[in-house]
């Protein structure tokens, strides 16, 4: 904070303060207590400056869970014993073995049976339209809900403005081994530890549909054409909508995948990545793997076989056209110069880092191509991979591993598991991309032009062309507020 500027959120933004509200931004986080500080709120949430905070506690809004299953009678079971406390409608998608409840032991679950497997964005819907209730959980067969997780997630939908809030999903393997170990550590429907707004491009772009609480208004909206990236559809289309979507960590369950060992984890990122070219032909910018800028063009020529002075200059014009691009979303604050060159100085390495993943998690079979014809290519995505596996691995290994013997295995098997993890998601991308007849899932998108528009009289919100909605939203960055209705984490 600048007086009379805060900056923050991501895209970066900037909100010009009068006294009240610099009084507020001072604080790591304040209690709504009349409309202008609720103003002050809803205007720091939506541009993603602040992320609201609620006290748990089960609210007056009924909800009814919803459980789309097929051939799974014993994550059924498991499920069913951690909710017994709400409504339950299990759908039944044509099911081998009928599914069949104890109404002795259930006596509040229901079960539609379909006569023909449909997905599980059809058996949502299904469930959804016999719920009858403000509130749907939809919850997979293969989840055990933690005691409370509705508590922390109903307070939310106090804000008119959410439709879909979702628990972390952290994965039980049931089993020690080293493979269990890396897919725990690294369980794509895991999506951290930070309380924030979900949105395409931001720390967390989705929330997985094995576990979410929807309005009744989005309930039935599931793609039921959609068997892979059902979830990652609907949250894109709330949030361009205008609507949000919010992630609270706090609320916990946990996943139990059915395949297990080597071979069931890269059969699973295999089928994750044949969804990414359907996606991406729905939602065009949001669905792009990578967002090209001026630094990310520069890092790309820094790894050709162009001669030095060439690769050396594009990285010089790529950093200042990003600084410009930073400080122009800042510009009426009178740190911009020093904002945008702390925003590029901690982009550069993180655009390297994301380069290198992507070279072999999409982009394989080019980079393959591209090293055999240049060695200063291959060189140069040699070492970067390598960096990308380490540092992955050091961010993985220490939450997986308990004694210094599982950690030692584990910075050896953790690289090797995480490249086969790459190109079998690779491997599913390209096979979508043949079966889709289509490369949009391949294509990066280019970054829209900031500028700069008036909202709410003195708020100053820079803003790109991406969306047709009235505001993005995004991951926390400096301060944390609350809604009315909402009370800080110190009050609770």
């Amino acid at each position: 904070m600048v007086d009379p500027w805060l900056i923050g959120g991501w895209p970066l933004r900037t909100v010009r303060l009068d006294q009240t509200t610099s009084r507020l931004a001072r604080r790591d986080r304040f209690v709504v207590g009349d409309p202008a500080s609720a103003r002050f709120a809803r205007t720091l949430i939506e541009l993603g400056v602040a992320t609201p905070i609620v006290r748990s506690g089960r609210t007056g809004i009924a909800v009814t869970v919803v459980v789309p299953v097929r051939d799974d009678a014993a994550g059924l079971d498991r499920l069913l014993r951690s909710v017994r406390d709400t409504p339950v409608i299990v759908v039944d998608d044509a099911s081998a073995i009928p599914v069949r409840v104890d109404v002795d032991v259930h006596p509040s679950v229901t079960v539609i049976r379909l006569p023909v497997n449909r997905g599980p964005g059809a058996a949502r819907v299904v469930g959804a339209r016999a719920a009858g209730t403000p509130l749907v959980a939809f919850l997979d067969s293969d989840v055990v809900a933690e005691a409370g997780w509705l508590d922390h997630l109903l307070p939310h939908f106090d804000d008119p403005l959410v439709d879909i809030v979702a628990p972390r999903v952290l994965a039980d393997t049931g089993s020690d081994g080293v493979v269990a170990r890396y897919d725990a550590a690294t369980s794509s429907l895991d999506r951290g530890d930070r309380l924030c707004r979900v949105a395409p491009h931001t720390a967390v772009t989705f929330v997985p549909g094995a576990a979410m609480v929807v309005r009744s208004t989005w309930a039935t909206a599931w793609d039921e054409d959609l068997r892979i990236g059902e979830d990652v559809d609907l949250c894109w289309r709330v949030v361009a909508a205008g609507r949000a979507v919010q992630f609270v960590p706090t609320a916990r369950v946990r996943h139990q995948h059915r395949r297990t060992g080597l071979l069931g984890v890269l059969r699973r990122r295999h089928q994750y990545g044949t969804g990414t070219c359907g996606l991406a032909r729905r939602h065009r910018a949001a669905g792009a793997p990578i967002e090209l800028t001026p630094l990310t063009a520069a890092v790309l020529l820094a790894a050709t076989g162009l001669p030095w002075h060439i690769r050396a200059a594009a990285g010089v014009i790529g950093l200042a056209t990003d600084h410009r691009h930073h400080r122009r979303l800042v510009a009426q604050t009178p740190v911009a110069s020093a904002v945008a060159t702390r925003v590029v100085a901690r982009a550069a390495p993180h655009a390297l880092r994301h380069l290198a993943s992507l070279a072999v998690r999409v982009y394989a079979p080019v980079a393959v191509a591209v090293a055999v014809v240049s060695p200063v290519s291959r060189r140069w995505a040699a070492v970067a991979i390598a960096a990308d596996l380490v540092l992955r691995t050091r961010d993985a290994v220490t939450p997986a591993s308990h004694g210094a013997g599982k950690r030692a295995v584990d910075v050896v098997a953790f690289p090797v598991i995480g490249l086969l993890d790459d190109l079998a998601y690779c491997a599913g991308v390209w096979s979508g991309a043949v079966r889709a007849r289509s490369v949009a899932g391949l294509l990066p998108t280019v970054r829209p032009r900031a500028r700069t528009a008036q909202v709410a009289g003195a708020v100053n919100i820079p803003t790109t062309s991406r969306w047709n909605a009235s505001r993005s939203s995004g991951p926390a960055r400096s301060r944390s507020s609350s809604l009315t209705r909402y009370h800080s984490a110190a009050s609770s």
